[in-house]
């Protein structure tokens, strides 16, 4: 069962860092500017649906205008996401993810009109309390909650991958904690 347990979650970590890793293109914030601007952006043009949207912590990008994302966007925030101008918001799927990291926050410019939605659902407004990670945002969350840096009950040290003389991979792993497994 030990070693079941291990397997499962190795297994879900894999995935899910390949699918993060790979299935979308990743676009990060190089200086502090308007979202809206494509040389605040890495890849010269603006995030669009299907990205993983990456605001470094030397970085703060602030939303002017009206942001729509009909689809999944992957938005992880270690610098700073703000607002200005009434009626600026930033509408995200609700298969999208919002992290919010240690060093990131979100503030709004003062304004109920300034909103993060997602799927519809306002989970942000620009008076609302600043939001300071560690937190995330998600179709199920309702809102920003807080997480912790450790969603495994598991802490890897690391893992081998080796090739043997039969085109077998074998895996293995080292653990330095495990809580409930």
């Amino acid at each position: 069962m030990f070693r079941a347990m291990k397997k499962f979650y190795f297994l879900f970590l894999t995935c899910i860092s390949f699918y993060f890793s790979f299935s979308a293109p990743v676009i990060k914030a190089v200086s502090n500017g308007s979202w809206s601007s494509a040389s605040t952006w890495d890849l010269n043009r603006i995030p669009q649906v299907g990205d993983t949207i990456i605001i470094s912590s030397n970085e703060t990008v602030i939303i002017s205008d009206d942001q729509n994302f009909n689809g999944f966007v992957y938005l992880k925030i270690y610098g700073g996401l703000g607002f200005q101008n009434n009626n600026s918001t930033l509408s995200v799927g609700n298969t999208s993810l919002i992290i919010v990291y240690s060093s990131g926050e979100i503030l709004g410019g003062g304004s109920a009109s300034q909103k993060i939605r997602m799927n519809g659902t306002v989970i942000f407004q620009g008076n609302d309390a600043p939001v300071y990670g560690p937190q995330m945002a998600s179709a199920t969350s309702n809102g920003f909650s807080a997480f912790s840096s450790s969603p495994l009950p598991v802490k890897f040290v690391g893992f081998t991958l080796t090739n043997n003389k039969s085109n077998n991979v074998l895996v293995q792993w080292a653990t330095t904690e495990e809580v409930n497994a």
